[in-house]
């Protein structure tokens, strides 16, 4: 069977990659300013020589919070940006493919391939035990 895909709707394409592209930018983001963070604490410590690091900084000189909003409003527009290029690719794919045609899809090649039966084993005899005399 040959199938055509002719059109996608556009907006099932679009809240799908928001939502792909949004769990990207959080897990990307939070990962990258905790490895960013350390590795500021680390050279901070080298440089100061002193192995205090932590005594010396206190939760309200955290830039923490900051940092932890500014990861999410910007990964929230990333995601909007990135669903309205999708939303615009599918109407570009939407319109060719009225006038030229979509994308074709053969399925018969997946009954074509040949699958491995699995044969039970015949039993094995048992040995004769051997008596000792």
């Amino acid at each position: 069977m040959i199938y055509e895909l002719k059109s996608f709707d556009v907006w099932t394409v679009a809240r799908t990659v928001f939502i792909i592209a949004l769990i990207i930018h959080l897990l990307l983001g939070l990962t990258g300013s905790v490895l960013i963070m350390f590795g500021l604490s680390a050279m901070n410590s080298v440089w100061d020589d002193s192995d205090t690091i932590y005594e010396e900084s206190s939760p309200e000189d955290s830039k923490m919070p900051l940092l932890i909003i500014f990861i999410f409003v910007v990964s929230i527009g990333l995601s909007f940006g990135y669903m309205i290029l999708s939303a615009i690719v599918t109407l570009i794919y939407n319109k060719m493919s009225g006038i030229v045609g979509g994308i074709e899809v053969d399925l018969n090649e997946l009954s074509q391939i040949k699958k491995t039966k699995l044969l039970p084993k015949a039993p094995k005899a048992p040995e004769e035990e051997e008596s000792l005399s």
